[in-house]
């Protein structure tokens, strides 16, 4: 399953189900209607961390790793 995440994963680290515009939104950097992705990635993140914590996949935590890179350097100063 981590194999299959890291294969959908975006080069910038990006893993969600939706468009990263709807981060935007949330965040007031673009107009549209949605309700918190925040939650949602955060239950992402936190589901690949425990992954690693409790099996030691390498991959569980290249992807989080990855996907916490994306969140600092997409959302940290904006």
């Amino acid at each position: 399953m981590m194999s299959q995440l890291q294969n959908f994963q975006g080069s910038n680290g990006y893993l969600f189900a939706s468009p990263e515009v709807h981060f935007d939104v949330v965040e007031g950097r673009a107009a549209g209607n949605v309700w918190v992705p925040w939650y949602t990635m955060h239950k992402v993140l936190a589901g690949v961390v425990d992954v690693y914590e409790f099996t030691r996949n390498a991959t569980a935590l290249e992807v989080a790793s990855s996907l916490g890179d994306w969140v600092y350097h997409s959302h940290r100063s904006r």
